[in-house]
């Protein structure tokens, strides 16, 4: 519930000051139920068409349809050079303005950088210093983004790099054991596969792999929309609380047809 989303963050908040962590990232659920099953492929098409600066996805098993439009790329290798990105910090688009000069957003943001550099460096030969972040805009949203690009060591396997980096403190936190540790105290059900790596990997061993966000689970009539926030010292329950209705409402907004 709001009440109880709120109450997490508060706990975080408390963990974090204390010193137990940097970030951890808390996701909650909300269901939607519809007059009628709402058809998979036309949702995936109406993100496609809401989302165009997005990647989409899709998984089915059994009476579940698992699908988004994800904004963020884990890693994706051509040839020796790999691209990655940090995406954390998140305004409506009307409130953009106010990421770049929010410190509580910056920290946030910086703490991903941090950790994906850490994360990526063992496999490359060459890794630029870090650029500043920039203002990614999206659909109803707005991000910081700080493109991350490394040229990669001979021996690299593509499936090493998603492991090296999954889960980031994007939608886990940092440490990642003790923000694992946290969620599972928090979150009252398992993620399944939200958040999680959908991986496109080619014979030659280029790969993409994108983070499975902005989704929703489809089972029947009803659509489940998981959407999280990045909880750090400075975060306030509500302001994160109303970050997942934004987050969740851009998912939400492809089920209401054509514009």
């Amino acid at each position: 519930s709001p009440q109880a989303y709120v109450r997490a963050v508060g706990s975080a908040v408390q963990r974090i000051r204390q010193g137990e962590l940097v970030k951890v990232v808390l996701a909650r659920r909300g269901a939607v139920d519809f007059a009628r099953a709402p058809a998979a492929a036309a949702l995936l098409a109406r993100l496609g068409e809401r989302h165009p600066g997005c990647v989409r996805y899709a998984w089915r098993r059994g009476g579940k349809t698992w699908l988004g439009a994800t904004p963020e790329t884990l890693v994706q290798v051509q040839g020796r050079q790999l691209a990655t990105q940090a995406l954390a910090g998140t305004r409506p688009t009307d409130r953009a303005c106010e990421l770049l000069a929010s410190l509580k957003d910056r920290h946030e943001h910086a703490v991903v950088v941090q950790a994906i550099r850490r994360a990526i460096e063992p496999f490359t030969c060459e890794l630029p210093p870090p650029s500043e972040p920039v203002l990614r805009h999206l659909r109803g949203l707005a991000h910081l983004q700080t493109p991350i690009a490394a040229r990669l060591r001979e021996d690299t396997d593509f499936l090493r790099l998603v492991l090296a980096l999954h889960p980031t403190p994007a939608v886990c936190g940092l440490p990642a054991d003790r923000a694992a540790a946290l969620l599972g105290a928090l979150e009252p059900e398992p993620r399944g596969l939200y958040a999680g790596p959908f991986v496109r990997l080619s014979p030659s061993g280029e790969g993409h792999a994108v983070v499975s966000l902005r989704g929703a689970v489809l089972q029947g009539r009803v659509a489940v929309l998981p959407a999280g926030a990045g909880i750090v010292a400075g975060s306030e329950g509500d302001a994160e609380l109303a970050e997942t209705r934004v987050k969740q409402g851009s998912v939400l907004d492809a089920f209401r047809g054509p514009d």
